[in-house]
């Protein structure tokens, strides 16, 4: 059990969209892990609150829904110290925040998935309410990353989001632009392929600011729709695992600012996997190779792989393309080595030395 004279405290006020007082609303404090309650209170008529009695030194989420209960005011994150007593206004105009507001084709669309990525490696995810509307706050200032998902992952978006100092920055996004059209996979020989279930088309928005990025999902016939809240230029991209393949359409298409682009025709002809990297394994002291079993290797993400003779790492069946090896041994810094495979050589041996 928590010692009591190590409880924090937290308490404040609750403030609406105009930074007037808010009577009524419920304040529910949970951790951030396991979003396991650690208490509730409701605002009184000044909008004041306060909860006692709180541990100290985990992570923690205030989360404040309005006297309705149907609506979330906002989504603070916090850690409070032994013996803490925060004074913390929640909502309002002045505070660090980031308020979005989705929509889909003009309407307000509740229910929409948020997941907010802060400069702090911190993440916070919540739901837009009835009114289309949620609210981050206790962030930090600065560039951070928002993913939005509407109407059951039919439209995915990710874009970077900078929020100001001691001020509640707004985001309005209004899915409103389509992409429609068919894609099509094929092997190296034009012939089709099925379509794997987790892969789905990206369309990243060209510019210097880096863009918006949207993903949708590819059908088992080929089709797909990408819904947009911007018009302009963007490259399709093939996606897998969230992780871009390739690139589609060079050097882009347009998306216009009224209608949709029906008819896109997506081809990804997949290259043929028939490359080769060997690559030895020596001691630097006297260029003998590493004995099998004393050291480790990483491609990639993946560990381990086919080793075939002592000091000999050997990988097949690869597609063109960097290739990025980083090789441990038990005594040894490890070594990175880079390999590139292109249409005329396929085939590549390397040493390290370690």
């Amino acid at each position: 059990l928590q010692p009591l004279t190590d409880a924090a405290t937290l308490e404040g006020r609750v403030l609406d969209a105009n930074g007037d007082a808010l009577p009524g609303a419920v304040l529910i404090l949970r951790t951030d892990a396991d979003r396991v309650g650690r208490g509730t209170t409701t605002t009184d008529g000044a909008g004041r609150f306060a909860l006692a009695g709180l541990p100290p030194g985990i992570a923690l989420q205030a989360v404040v829904l309005a006297p309705d209960l149907q609506n979330v005011i906002t989504i603070v994150s916090l850690q409070l110290e032994p013996g803490e007593v925060r004074e913390l206004d929640l909502g309002g105009t002045e505070t660090t925040a980031l308020a979005v507001e989705v929509r889909h084709r003009g309407a307000l669309l509740a229910d929409a998935f948020l997941s907010l990525d802060t400069t702090d490696d911190k993440r916070t995810q919540l739901s837009t309410g009835p009114d289309g509307r949620a609210r981050f706050d206790g962030i930090p200032a600065g560039r951070h990353e928002l993913y939005v998902s509407i109407l059951e992952e039919q439209g995915m978006l990710t874009l970077p989001v900078v929020v100001h100092e001691g001020k509640a920055t707004s985001l309005v996004l209004d899915f409103r632009y389509e992409v429609r059209g068919r894609f099509r996979l094929e092997d190296p020989n034009g012939d089709p392929l099925p379509i794997d279930p987790y892969f789905r088309l990206a369309a990243r928005r060209l510019g210097a600011d880096g863009g918006a990025t949207a993903e949708g999902r590819v059908q088992e016939d080929g089709r797909f729709a990408l819904l947009l809240t911007e018009p302009g230029s963007y490259r399709i991209e093939g996606v897998d695992y969230h992780d871009p393949i390739e690139s589609l359409t060079e050097p882009g298409i347009d998306v216009p600012r009224e209608g949709a682009i029906d008819d896109l025709e997506v081809v990804w002809r997949m290259q043929p996997k028939d490359g080769r990297i060997e690559i030895e394994v020596l001691y630097a002291e006297d260029g003998t190779p590493v004995p099998e079993g004393d050291y480790r290797y990483r491609w990639q993400t993946t560990f381990g792989g086919a080793v075939f003779d002592e000091g000999l790492i050997r990988e097949e069946a690869l597609g063109l393309g960097e290739h990025t090896f980083i090789v441990h041994a038990e005594t040894c810094a490890p070594e990175t080595v880079r390999v590139l495979l292109e249409a005329d050589a396929r085939q590549a041996r390397r040493s390290v030395r370690l």
